[in-house]
């Protein structure tokens, strides 16, 4: 729907408008013109027709920067994105792309600032400036994208022009402009599901012997308390799938005797094949 959207040049907060009707394109308005061009807008927990197409958000990213949590916040808010993948592709939907409007700085104890004048400026926030009409400036000025004729200021590098900021936004970092664009389709879902299975689990003391099924040398095996962080992996070192579809991984913790934890089957990309619940050392 980009071009069914404008910028007017009167536009101090750079608020791009609905061509059609002049409305300024928040998020309620935003949302209806998608509806009106055949798009289904999904709240947090809805599934939607998979025969057409959806439009689904979790706005939680940039909520927790403005915050100040986004660095206890982050790990949380992934989970959060995978689930919410895994229960469309469930529900039947075949595919479904990630997309994000920014990237972001982030730095703990604030980012520079740099000096602007509000007496020049519109509006000011962090990292760019609109300015009033006839001001120059020795800063950077760089065309807006809905309307090339509008001009704003960029603070340089990583600087901001308020201080005290510790997340920011809006200008031409790396980091702020460089953003995936991930696709996970059903048919990646499956074959990659499909391939391996573990069949069968034995122990000798602490070492743990697994056996998989349509696996391959490129897939290696760990053991960690959470099956989904790498991080609680409890082995001396992952190991990979050998020819035979077998590996041994050693516990090093005696401390551990007893415990639940999960086996794990993950591709060189970290990607989780397959998994089964184990108790250490035996009784599985």
């Amino acid at each position: 729907i980009g071009h069914l959207i404008v910028g007017h040049e009167s536009s101090a907060d750079f608020e791009p408008q609905i061509k059609a009707t002049g409305k300024p394109a928040k998020h309620q308005n935003h949302m209806k013109l998608l509806q009106d061009n055949g798009w289904q807008v999904l709240k947090r927990t809805e599934l939607g027709d998979p025969d057409g197409k959806a439009w689904t958000e979790i706005d939680s990213i940039d909520k927790a920067g403005h915050s100040g949590n986004l660095p206890q916040q982050i790990d949380g808010i992934i989970k959060e994105i995978r689930d919410r993948i895994r229960q469309l592709m469930d529900a039947g939907w075949s595919q479904v792309k990630i997309v994000t409007d920014h990237g972001w700085l982030f730095l703990p104890n604030g980012l520079p600032k740099i000096a602007l004048p509000k007496s020049l400026t519109e509006n000011q926030w962090g990292r760019c400036a609109s300015l009033k009409v006839g001001v120059s400036t020795p800063d950077k000025l760089f065309p807006w994208f809905w309307n090339p004729n509008h001009h704003f200021a960029l603070a340089d590098g990583i600087s901001c022009f308020r201080a005290g900021i510790k997340y920011a936004h809006g200008g031409l970092s790396l980091q702020e402009c460089l953003t995936l664009h991930l696709v996970v389709s059903q048919s990646t879902i499956e074959s990659v599901s499909s391939s391996a299975v573990i069949t069968e689990i034995g122990w000798r003391g602490l070492r743990c012997d697994v056996i998989v099924e349509g696996g391959s040398s490129e897939m290696v095996v760990d053991i960690r308390l959470e099956s989904d962080n790498p991080d609680t992996s409890i082995v001396l070192s992952q190991k990979a799938l050998e020819v035979n579809d077998k590996t041994s991984l050693l516990i090093p913790n005696d401390g551990l005797l007893g415990q639940s934890a999960t086996v794990v089957i993950i591709t060189s990309a970290g990607q989780l094949v397959s998994q089964t619940q184990i108790v250490i050392g035996g009784d599985n």
